[in-house]
């Protein structure tokens, strides 16, 4: 354990530390009893010349090449500031040469298939393909072809797939070869079509609730932000696992919020990736609890940026209304709609919304629920929110005095607003 990890305190460089001390027991075997390496393992933490002093003995006794000796001790710092990064190693010359011996991808080199592999994956049948892929994971020219077959197969014509099986091999391929952009593009779309037959399974909730499917999108979502045939695929994989609570609370816990406020923001020009993160906003906000300030006045910001340009578009204005009172749900949120930075106030795009749609039972129904969780919050700018509100409520009340249910949530806004 990494010194810091015995006050509780833990990051990528404490494993970084744990890598280095199983380098160091190995370097250490040969020469010292399992009693003298748990005691220098553990003397390394507090004082670093004891570190050096092993180096120097493991060096005259036994000696391994230089750049060991110098790698060692950065990884080995006490204060994990100063230890590398994984990204930081994978910059090393021996670190690098190290996985090229082992034929690692993250070496930067491929691995050459045996003879005829590749022959064998275009004749055979799809429960060859999926050993292929788990014999030959490193290699991507066998993970590309296996997953083009797999985006090829019909359950008809080549029997049935173990589902969760191969999403799990999917992942895996995806998370091997993550500088593949090729790989990532087949690999969401096979994702695309096993969670669509999962979701027509009864007992699917441990398919798509499984953490590595989803670090696996977010990973991929992260690694090419600005490739929207991509982020499109992994949206709407997204967008169907999320229906599981256990796979929206891990793309809630990654953070992935952020993202998709930056790919909607990136993406006001194409109304379905608006239509999808709106969708995807809406069900990570729901119960996100620890979303930083700048993350709420950005997503509520672009979404007012979506809703000015496609005012008219009936779908899209209900999903981003629905977005906009889960936001508004946090009290910054909300804050921010009615006193924006720049603009227009967001009282004045709903009113505006509603003229527009004033005949649509749905989006009035979403604009009063918005506006309830925005009276919430009257204090900021009280003689604003009466001004836009009082005569808006009082139309929709008279519009549609047969609909109990959007005439209370109209007294409600009122009453709130009152109070």
């Amino acid at each position: 354990m990494a010194p810091e990890s015995q006050e509780l305190l833990y990051s990528d460089k404490s494993d970084i530390w744990s890598v280095g001390c199983m380098v160091l027991d190995m370097m250490t075997t040969s020469m010292k009893t399992d009693t003298q390496i748990t005691g220098i393992l553990e003397n390394v933490k507090g004082d670093p010349l004891c570190l050096q002093r092993t180096l120097e003995e493991i060096q005259d006794k036994v000696g391994y090449s230089e750049e060991l000796y110098q790698l060692l001790p950065w990884m080995l710092k006490i204060h994990p500031k100063e230890r590398p990064s994984t990204s930081d190693l994978l910059r090393e010359p021996y670190v690098l040469k190290c996985l090229a011996l082992i034929g690692s991808p993250l070496s930067g080199l491929k691995k050459t298939l045996p003879p005829g592999v590749l022959e064998e994956c275009n004749d055979s049948s799809i429960d060859n393909i999926i050993e292929i892929m788990k014999s030959y994971t490193e290699f991507e020219d066998a993970q590309l072809l296996a997953l083009k077959h797999l985006n090829n197969y019909d359950p008809d014509r080549d029997g049935l797939l173990d589902i969760g099986d191969t999403i799990q091999l999917v992942s895996l391929a995806m998370r091997t070869h993550k500088d593949s952009f090729k790989i990532q593009c087949e690999g969401g779309r096979v994702l695309h079509s096993l969670i669509s037959q999962a979701l027509e399974k009864d007992d699917n909730e441990e398919n798509l609730s499984r953490e590595d499917l989803v670090l696996t999108l977010v990973e991929a979502a992260r690694g090419y932000p600005q490739r929207e045939e991509l982020i499109a695929v992994i949206l709407s994989v997204m967008m169907m696992i999320s229906v599981s609570e256990a796979a929206a609370e891990t793309l809630r816990r990654s953070g992935f919020l952020w993202d998709l406020v930056r790919v909607l923001e990136r993406s006001l020009e194409s109304r379905d990736m608006c239509q999808s993160c709106c969708a995807l906003i809406w069900s990570l906000a729901m119960t996100e609890n620890q979303t930083e300030a700048r993350c709420l006045n950005n997503a509520v910001s672009v979404i007012c940026d979506l809703l000015k340009k496609y005012p008219a578009d009936g779908g899209l204005v209900e999903s981003a209304c629905t977005s906009l009172w889960i936001l508004g749900m946090k009290e910054l949120a909300a804050c921010r709609v009615l006193v924006p930075v720049t603009g227009i106030s967001g009282l004045s795009l709903i009113k505006g919304l509603y003229r527009l749609h004033a005949d649509d039972p749905e989006i009035v129904e979403n604009l009063c629920l918005l506006l309830s969780e925005m009276a919430q919050y009257g204090s900021a700018r009280p003689e604003l929110l009466l001004q836009h509100i009082d005569q808006l409520m009082s139309d929709i009340k008279e519009r549609y005095d047969s609909l109990e249910e959007i005439t209370t949530l109209a007294d409600a806004v009122l009453t709130r607003l009152n109070s």
